[in-house]
C-alpha cells in the first residue's frame, strides 16, 4: 500500500535513480515482515513512525529525530534579515546551476562548497513545486536538494557579508528552517529562521552577516534549496572588507609610522595632511573589571629584519611595511581622535593583522561608536608566516566609527602578541553633509541676513555663557545663543579685544580686523546652542562664527551642526594659522533646522588647543 501510494504522488518524469529507489521500495513490501523490519533498522532513526506523505522529490520524506530548535541570539551580532529577493543588495552573485543535468552530484559550484553533497533537481521537472515571484525569483529554478539529509552546510572561498538562499521542505507541509552564520574560525556570528510550505510555497532565507564563511541551514526534514546567492554588502549599514580594494582604500588615511624609529614605544601616530582631518590615533588596553581602557604603547618594527614577514598581494598592502607591535598583549583598542569626542569618528576604517610565531591564529575587530555601541565585527584569520590579513569595514549614516577593538580570539591555539600595519581612516570623516558651507560670494548676503553680537565697555574681561543677537536690533529680537561644554555644563566665555587684550585678527572672510572675541579659556571645544536648549525654538537655517587659535601654528578645526532633538545635520572642517582666523558658517540644506553648532580643534599630535571665536552670528529666520 504503502509502495503504491508513493508511485502516484511521483511526478511524471522519473530518473534512473528514483526508478531504482521505487523497485527497492516494492521490493520492500514484498518482501515478508520479519525480514522487512531488519532491512530497515538501520534507516528507522531518521524516518517517522507515521505513513509517508506526498512529496517534492517523490521519495519518502526523511525526519530529523527533534524539531529544529528557535535561534539564539544573545552575545550575538543582531542580524539583518532578508525576506524577499528585492532585500538583496545590487551586486550579489548567484550560484549557477543551469549547466548542471538533473541528478547530478554537487559539492561545489561557482566558489560554494555543499557539505554533505547535493542533488542537482530542476522544478518541474526532478522537484514538483516552488514558490513564484515577489516571494522567490523564478517558480521554475533550478535547485539543490539534501537527498535525505536535513541539514547542509555552505562554505564560501572568501569572507562574505550577505548570504542565503530560498528553501523548500521535501513533504507537503510546512516546516521551519534555521541558517546559523559563521565566520573564518568557526565561531557564530547569528542565526535567523523562517518557515516554508512544501507545496508551493518555497521562501528567502538570507541576511546580512559581515564576515561569513559559511552557513549552515537546517530543518526537521530534508529539503532543497535554490537561488543561492552570496556577496559584499553593499546596502547594508556594516559592510567588511578582507581584501584592501579600490574600494576599501578610495578616500582613506594612513598613519604615517616613517618618521618613527625603529624599537619606538608609541601611544599615539598621526594622519599627516589637511585632507586627513581626524589627524591622530591612540592605542589603549580593553576596559576592565573597573571600566577603564588604559593607555598602552606599541612598538616599532620593519618588514624584513625586527619583523620577518608579512602577507602578499592581493590580501595586504605591502610585503614591507613597518609595523606596531604589541608586545605581549592579546587584544588592542585603537580610537581616531580625543576618546569620548564625536571629533574623530569615521566612515571606513581597518588595519592589517598578523600574529608574532609561525601558527594561525583567528582575530576579531569590534568596530563601535563614539557611545561604545558595537556597530560590526569584522573576522580573519592570519598566519604569522607571511599570512597577514586585512580587518575593515564601513558604515552608512550616522552613527561612526570611533573605536576598533583587535583581539585575538584563537581556540585551537594560545592566543599571543601580534603586529599590526596599514592602519586607515577615512578622509574627513562622518557622514555626508547636509550643511552647505558659507564661502566668499555668499558672505555678504550672510552677514545681511543673520543677527550678530554686540559688545561694548565695560564687557571686557567680563566671563559669559550667553548672550544675545541683536544687530541688527530692529530685526533681531530675543535671538539668544548660549555657550556649554556638554549638554548639561555652561562653558565660560571671556570677553575680550582686538588689539589689546587679544593680540590680532585677521585672514580672507573675516568681517573685522579689530573684533570683540569670546575665549574658550582653554578649551579645546565648545557647544553654541540657539535659544532655549532642547526646544525647536530658536533653530535657524544659517548659522557661523570666526575662529582662531590661541596658540601659534596651523590647527584643524571640525563644526558640528545639530537639530534640536540631537541629530547631526552635517558637519565642516576648516584650517587657520594664527593671525588669521577662519569662518565656520553653514547653512542647513533640508527641511531641518540648526540648534546647535560645536566647534572643536581637531589638530593632531597633541596639539589641539583652546581659542577665541568673533562674528557668532544665527540668521533672521
Amino acid at each position: 500500500m504503502n509502495a503504491l501510494t508513493s508511485l502516484r504522488n511521483t511526478p511524471p518524469r522519473i530518473g534512473r535513480r528514483r526508478r531504482t529507489a521505487l523497485l527497492a521500495v516494492l521490493a520492500l513490501a514484498a518482501t515478508p515482515v520479519a525480514v522487512a523490519h531488519a532491512a530497515t533498522s538501520s534507516i528507522a532513526t531518521a524516518r517517522s513512525s507515521a505513513p509517508d506523505r506526498q512529496t517534492n522529490s517523490g521519495q519518502p520524506a526523511m525526519r530529523a529525530a527533534t524539531p529544529v530548535p528557535v535561534p539564539v541570539r544573545d552575545g550575538l551580532q543582531a542580524l539583518k534579515q532578508i525576506m524577499s529577493p528585492a532585500g538583496y543588495p545590487h551586486g550579489t552573485k548567484m550560484v549557477d546551476l543551469t549547466t548542471l543535468s538533473d541528478f547530478t552530484p554537487v559539492t561545489n559550484q561557482s566558489g560554494v562548497t555543499f557539505s554533505p553533497t547535493m542533488e542537482k533537481r530542476s522544478v518541474p521537472n526532478s522537484w514538483a513545486t516552488w514558490g513564484s515571484p515577489p516571494d522567490t525569483e523564478s517558480a521554475t529554478p533550478n535547485i539543490l536538494y539534501t537527498v535525505g539529509s536535513t541539514s547542509v552546510t555552505l562554505t564560501f572561498a572568501d569572507p562574505v557579508d550577505v548570504a542565503g538562499v530560498e528553501v523548500e521542505p521535501n513533504p507537503f507541509e510546512v516546516h521551519n528552517f534555521i541558517a546559523v552564520y559563521q565566520n573564518g574560525s568557526g565561531h557564530d556570528i547569528g542565526s535567523i529562521s523562517q518557515s516554508a510550505d512544501g507545496n508551493a510555497g518555497a521562501r528567502v532565507l538570507a541576511a546580512f552577516a559581515p564576515g561569513t564563511k559559511s552557513v549552515t541551514i537546517s530543518s526537521d526534514v530534508d529539503f532543497s534549496i535554490g537561488a543561492i546567492r552570496y556577496g559584499a554588502g553593499d546596502d547594508s549599514d556594516f559592510t567588511t572588507f578582507s581584501k584592501p580594494t579600490t574600494q576599501y582604500l578610495k578616500g582613506m588615511c594612513l598613519a604615517d609610522l616613517s618618521g618613527l624609529a625603529e624599537y619606538a614605544d608609541v601611544s599615539r601616530v598621526d594622519m599627516p595632511g589637511e585632507k586627513c582631518l581626524v589627524h591622530s590615533v591612540s592605542f589603549s588596553t580593553p576596559e576592565g573589571p573597573n571600566g577603564v581602557a588604559d593607555s598602552t604603547t606599541l612598538e616599532v618594527r620593519q618588514v624584513p629584519g625586527s619583523w620577518p614577514s608579512w602577507g602578499p598581494s592581493p590580501y595586504t598592502e605591502s610585503p614591507t611595511p613597518r609595523v606596531l607591535y604589541t608586545d605581549g598583549a592579546t587584544s588592542v583598542v585603537i580610537t581616531f581622535g580625543v576618546p569620548g569626542q564625536w571629533a574623530g569618528v569615521n566612515c571606513k576604517g581597518g588595519v592589517e593583522v598578523q600574529p608574532s610565531g609561525t601558527q594561525s591564529h583567528d582575530y576579531t575587530a569590534e568596530f563601535r561608536d563614539v557611545s561604545g555601541n558595537l556597530l560590526g565585527t569584522a573576522y580573519a584569520t592570519a598566519n604569522g608566516n607571511g599570512g597577514a590579513r586585512l580587518l575593515g569595514a564601513a558604515t552608512t549614516g550616522d552613527p561612526q566609527i570611533k573605536t576598533i577593538t583587535i583581539t585575538d580570539v584563537s581556540t585551537a591555539v594560545v592566543p599571543t602578541d601580534f603586529a599590526i600595519a596599514q592602519l586607515h581612516d577615512c578622509m574627513g570623516g562622518g557622514p555626508k553633509s547636509n550643511i552647505k558651507q558659507i564661502k566668499k560670494k555668499k558672505i555678504k548676503t550672510y552677514r545681511a541676513t543673520s543677527c550678530g553680537a554686540t559688545f561694548e565697555p565695560p564687557y571686557e574681561h567680563d566671563v559669559i555663557t550667553s548672550l544675545a543677537l541683536t544687530m541688527p536690533q530692529t530685526d533681531c529680537v530675543d535671538r539668544d545663543a548660549s555657550f556649554w561644554q556638554s549638554a548639561t555644563t555652561p562653558q565660560p566665555m571671556e570677553v575680550l579685544r582686538v588689539p589689546g587684550t587679544w593680540p590680532s585678527w585677521g585672514g580672507a572672510g573675516t568681517e573685522s580686523t579689530t573684533p570683540w572675541v569670546l575665549s574658550t579659556q582653554g578649551a579645546t571645544s565648545v557647544l553654541i546652542t540657539y535659544g532655549q536648549p532642547g526646544l525647536l525654538a530658536g533653530s535657524r537655517k544659517t548659522v557661523g562664527a570666526e575662529v582662531q587659535s590661541a596658540t601659534g601654528g596651523a590647527h584643524l578645526y571640525m563644526a558640528e551642526f545639530r537639530d534640536y532633538t540631537g541629530a547631526l545635520i552635517g558637519t565642516l572642517y576648516g584650517s587657520t594659522a594664527a593671525p588669521s582666523a577662519k569662518l565656520l558658517a553653514g547653512t542647513a540644506t533640508g527641511t531641518q533646522a540648526i540648534k546647535t553648532l560645536r566647534i572643536t580643534d581637531i589638530t593632531g599630535g597633541g596639539l589641539a588647543s583652546g581659542f577665541a571665536l568673533a562674528q557668532v552670528r544665527a540668521s533672521i529666520a
